[in-house]
């Protein structure tokens, strides 16, 4: 899938975070970790839910579903927003394979997307 230019230039970019000593450290835990071989563990989690208590709860993610609950993708940004500074990288499973939906899950804090129907 190609993201076409309406993306926020932010949406795709690599995060990073800048260390005392002056090293940057890549933020998407979960993608190092796939990287390297590890496991790693996570859940479903709700937009009605407490996000920050699952987000510290030790898993690795959270995967917020659009494609088979009534949950609207412009309705996860607070549930996102709520997850800065936990543990649990946020993934979103967009409903389709539209741009538009997968540069708001972005847009919003999702660290990873699920694209649905992918036979390939």
């Amino acid at each position: 899938m190609r993201l076409n230019k309406g993306c926020r230039k932010s949406s795709i970019s690599h995060e990073f975070h800048l260390h005392a000593n002056g090293g940057a450290v890549h933020m998407n835990a979960v993608k190092d970790m796939l990287k390297s071989g590890q496991t790693v563990v996570g859940t479903a989690g709700s937009i009605y839910g407490d996000m920050t208590i699952l987000g510290d709860s030790g898993f690795d993610f959270l995967m917020f579903d659009t494609q088979h609950t009534p949950v609207e993708i412009k309705q996860l940004n607070p549930a996102i927003q709520s997850m800065r500074g936990t543990k649990a990288a946020p993934i979103v499973r967009v409903s389709s394979n539209r741009d538009d939906l997968v540069c708001f899950a972005l847009d919003a804090g999702a660290r990873g997307i699920v694209a649905p129907m992918i036979n390939t």
